[in-house]
């Protein structure tokens, strides 16, 4: 049995099923997006008190400052392209 045979999306117009793919996963992506930099951030704060005894306070704290920086950057990543894809429109720059 050949992969197009049981395949869920029709093979007739596969630019269209990419593009819609590819929206529904920017999608998910920037939904998720505020709740996997909040989970991070909790891990990181765990991690911190867990080794506050172990580990230098000097050091945690620029591994912490690293982690809020690098999170604080993929939000403000999601905010921009949030609003150039309400500026575009889902299709994007090819519209």
């Amino acid at each position: 049995m050949d992969r197009q045979s049981w395949s869920a999306f029709p093979t007739e117009d596969r630019a269209a099923t990419a593009q819609a793919l590819r929206a529904q996963q920017e999608a998910t992506h920037l939904t998720n997006l505020p709740w996997t930099v909040a989970g991070s951030l909790l891990g990181a704060f765990l991690l911190v008190f867990a080794l506050r005894g172990v580990v230098p306070v000097e050091r945690l704290g620029t591994w912490l400052a690293a982690i809020v920086l690098v999170l604080g950057a993929r939000l403000v990543s999601g905010a921009l392209h949030r609003a150039q894809l309400r500026r575009l429109g889902p299709t994007g720059p090819d519209s």
